[in-house]
């Protein structure tokens, strides 16, 4: 009964449009009166200058962006993208100096090596800073602040802007996305880099990358930052480990699981109150680790991957007292 229904109604709405077609290109002739035929279709002469309007000329309706997930992305709206290849042309000192090259973006620079940093977005303050490492949001939930020392840049391959950092996290402001950088090859590799620095700053990193079976590799690195401490503002020490392995279960299904581990030492200056007198200094130890589980899958026989879980777990232990106590008169 209703598709009787539906093909009665489709019939009768065709009978009206031809009726009021009738109506407009043709008229009953009244006595003596030749019958006007409807004229021709407007069409432009083969000789003519004015070429006919074509469909492409006609300016089509805003669609939405089509999804794509390329290889460990989903689907967002980039600004600008900054990739490996274009990341180690670029002097750094840390992660804060990669992130002044993205658009509206604002670096919290207290100065000194190791100090805490911190970003905004134009408009916006420290505490709206949305970071994402490997799909997981990297800010505190508490405070929403994301210190940039915490991330290693060695381990990073691309640092992205987005609009859109994710479907289950949206921001009118905007995120910034990382990601780690996984062992591609079929070789073994290690690397070392030292670099050294005036007031006593040493870097020393490493990474070693292999194949360990036919459906996994693995990318291991750290890095040792220290400054001897001549001048108490510049008292750091860094120790950071990494990891990331990739594990693939078929054809359809991956798993990919990171883990940095973060032990910092650092002072933090005490600011001037006026010309003779100053804040005392504060003495920071940190302890930061970070799990993240990600897996990777096509669901209902799709060619591209629609599927993403993430699992991510962090634990941190910070102290932080005066730089003087314990002190004595003859230290």
């Amino acid at each position: 009964m209703k598709y009787t229904i539906q093909r009665l109604f489709t019939k009768q709405k065709f009978a009206i449009l031809l009726v009021l077609t009738a109506t407009v290109f043709r008229s009953e002739p009244t006595s003596g009166q030749i019958p006007f035929p409807p004229p021709p279709p407007l069409t432009a002469p083969p000789d003519s200058s004015i070429s006919p309007q074509k469909a492409d000329s006609l300016v089509p309706a805003p669609k939405k962006p089509a999804l794509i997930f390329p290889n460990d992305t989903l689907a967002q709206v980039s600004f600008q993208i900054l990739n490996q290849r274009s990341l180690q042309s670029i002097f750094a000192e840390d992660i804060s100096d990669w992130f002044r090259l993205l658009n509206s973006v604002h670096i919290f620079d207290p100065g000194a090596t190791g100090q805490e940093t911190y970003f905004s977005f134009q408009g916006t303050n420290s505490r709206q800073s949305r970071l994402f490492l490997d799909y997981r949001p990297f800010y505190d939930p508490i405070s929403g602040k994301a210190d940039l020392t915490l991330i290693p840049m060695e381990f990073m391959e691309s640092v992205n802007s987005d609009n859109i950092s994710d479907p289950l996290f949206f921001s009118e402001t905007g995120a910034i996305t990382l990601r780690t950088t996984p062992f591609r090859g079929l070789e073994p590799y290690s690397q070392i880099y030292h670099h050294k620095a005036p007031r006593g700053f040493s870097d020393v990193d490493f990474r070693f990358g292999q194949q360990v079976s036919r459906r996994t590799n693995i990318m291991v690195g750290g890095h040792i930052k220290s400054n001897d401490g001549r001048n108490e503002a510049y008292l750091y020490e860094h120790q950071n480990l990494r990891a990331r392995i990739n594990l693939l279960f078929s054809r359809q299904w991956r798993m990919q699981y990171s883990v940095i581990n973060h032990s910092v030492n650092r002072k933090f200056p005490g600011y001037y109150i006026d010309d003779q007198f100053a804040a005392p200094s504060a003495k920071q130890k940190l302890t930061r680790t970070d799990h993240t589980i990600n897996f990777f899958g096509k669901m209902l026989n799709s060619h591209a991957e629609n599927f993403r879980g993430a699992l991510y777990f962090s634990t941190q232990n910070t102290k932080l007292s005066d730089a003087d106590e314990g002190k004595t008169e003859n230290d």
